[in-house]
């Protein structure tokens, strides 16, 4: 009887592990791009340091407290500056919600006449 000879066809060891790298660099870099997206998502952050602004404003206007203040809620810290006005009866008030780090997440600017 006589031997047939027939060479399998297959993915050596070296091709497999190429392959094996390539497919881990894609999964890294999406694991990579994947954190960044998340990690850059201030959407919630914003809206809450708006919904402050906002409040504080209208405590301003209500109780005509017109001073320079420095408050601190959860992780935000909340600033009040106030400044004279471009007349003798007007007021520049300036909020700011700023984050842990540093970030400015919402601003409001008025000018008020006394």
């Amino acid at each position: 009887m006589g031997r047939m000879k027939t060479k399998l066809k297959g993915a050596t060891l070296i091709e497999a592990i190429v392959s094996m790298m390539i497919i881990l660099m894609v999964f890294v870099m999406f694991i990579m791009v994947y954190t960044n997206v998340m990690g850059s998502d201030n959407g919630p952050k914003r809206l809450k340091a708006t919904s402050i602004i906002n409040n504080i404003v209208n405590q301003t206007y209500s109780t005509t407290n017109y001073t320079d203040t420095l408050e601190k809620q959860d992780s935000l810290t909340i600033s009040r500056v106030v400044k004279q006005g471009n007349s003798i009866n007007s007021v520049q008030l300036i909020f700011k919600v700023i984050d842990k780090n540093g970030n400015i997440l919402a601003k409001h600017e008025e000018i008020i006449n006394k």
